[in-house]
């Protein structure tokens, strides 16, 4: 059974909202900050900042929020929920065995956060 209440699940699912208030962007108010604040509410803190506008003044969502923790949070959150599910059924995915046979190294400058 798939416990949709678990950490990979909420991983995943704050992974589907960060990807549609990207792919679905509609220009808004910066002064009606609401919408800003709630996105702010729920992913911040789950991946590291944007290290090239530390300092900037600028507000969290967007400025702060996209960079590197951005793209590699939701990678890995996508991943275990696969692997979590390829588990639950009993497959072993491409991408296993492609790991395992050392193919996928670390990215040169590449840090886990």
């Amino acid at each position: 059974m798939l416990d949709r209440e678990s950490d990979t699940f909420k991983n995943a699912e704050g992974t589907i909202d960060l990807r549609n208030r990207l792919i679905h962007f509609r220009p808004e108010d910066r002064s009606a900050e609401d919408e800003a604040h709630a996105i702010e509410k729920r992913i911040r803190g789950k991946f590291a900042d944007n290290a090239l506008m530390a300092g900037s003044g600028n507000a969290w969502w967007p400025d702060l929020a996209l960079g590197y923790g951005a793209a590699a949070r939701p990678h890995r959150s996508v991943k275990a929920l696969t692997d979590h599910v390829s588990d639950a059924i009993g497959i072993e995915p491409n991408y296993r065995r492609v790991e395992a046979s050392g193919w996928f190294g670390t990215i040169p400058g590449e840090r886990e956060l």
